[in-house]
């Protein structure tokens, strides 16, 4: 079976799943522990990473997650977003700008195929970073 298999059948994908508390005490006297991401894809070199929250999720203050997406969204060659929705269902959308606030926008599936569409596009022609660029001056830019 293939990793999307694993990915489209729910129990195997439970199976699967890692427990990291035998790292506990590894990270010396701190809060570090494990987290997830829901989607990542690279195409040369160059990396599209989207966190998923159900409606209505508000990240706490100082949240570690969102820390860490944030260092990820601060890398020349990454993008960060952040979709809100049910399961397959967005709803809202926010893409990561280092040091501003989270500015969700309501979205669709098509517009987020269409931003999908635009990072691979953009990274084909060695144009990565100006598209990048213009979501950070227009949050999706859609």
């Amino acid at each position: 079976m293939s990793w999307r298999g694993y990915v489209k059948d729910d129990a195997r994908l439970r199976e699967s799943h890692w427990h990291w508390d035998w790292l506990d005490g590894c990270f010396g006297p701190t809060r570090i522990s494990p987290m997830d991401v829901d989607f990542v894809v690279e195409r040369r070199g160059f990396f599209l990473i989207i966190e998923t929250k159900p409606p209505g999720y508000v990240f706490k203050p100082n949240d570690g997650q969102l820390g860490c997406l944030r260092s990820m969204s601060a890398r020349w060659n990454a993008a960060v977003v952040i979709l809100w929705g049910e399961r397959d269902l967005p709803t809202q959308a926010a893409h990561l700008v280092p040091g501003r606030q989270l500015q969700p926008q309501r979205v669709d599936r098509d517009r987020i195929r269409s931003l999908v569409s635009q990072w691979f596009e953009a990274v084909e022609a060695d144009l990565f970073h100006q598209w990048k660029m213009s979501l950070w001056r227009s949050g999706l830019g859609l």
